[in-house]
């Protein structure tokens, strides 16, 4: 049987979801969930940003700022803005979660940057402390990311 999408993610983009949406709405924004394509080819994402930016700029209330889980959706985001005529970031802010490695993608792209090496650190310290106590429950650990305006 087929299992929803939602349960065939990694947990940690429920739970960056979770935490971008409170802040946003303690902020007093609005948060509205847009499911891009992952396929496909890049036209085709391409396609798909273009056709939500246009439905944005006819809503009195448009979207002034998009966040993506990843370089991978944020680069076909900003060629849809460029091809437009958007320019980011005056007319929209992009943000992304990304790591170190993404080098660079044009002017005013934001993004958090995942803590790769201290993951990677933690993990064997949790490995070693589970070969020493196999029975002990070892505790999750939330690592905070760096934010870096390009």
């Amino acid at each position: 049987a087929d299992e929803p999408q939602h349960k065939l993610l990694h947990y940690s983009v429920s739970d960056r979801l979770e935490a971008l949406q409170n802040e946003i709405v303690s902020a007093g924004g609005k948060v509205e969930m847009v499911s891009p394509p992952d396929m496909g080819t890049f036209d085709e994402r391409v396609s798909f940003w273009k056709n939500w930016l246009q439905q944005q700029q006819t809503r009195p209330q448009r979207a002034t700022a998009v966040v993506s889980y990843s370089i991978l959706q944020n680069e076909p985001l900003r060629y849809a803005a460029s091809e437009l005529g958007l320019r980011v970031p005056k007319q929209l802010s992009v943000l992304y979660f990304g790591s170190a490695h993404d080098g660079y993608w044009g002017p005013a792209t934001t993004s958090l940057i995942v803590p790769e090496y201290e993951m990677g650190c933690h993990a064997v310290q949790m490995l070693i402390a589970k070969i020493e106590n196999p029975a002990v429950q070892q505790p999750s650990c939330a690592l905070p990311f760096e934010w870096r305006d390009h």
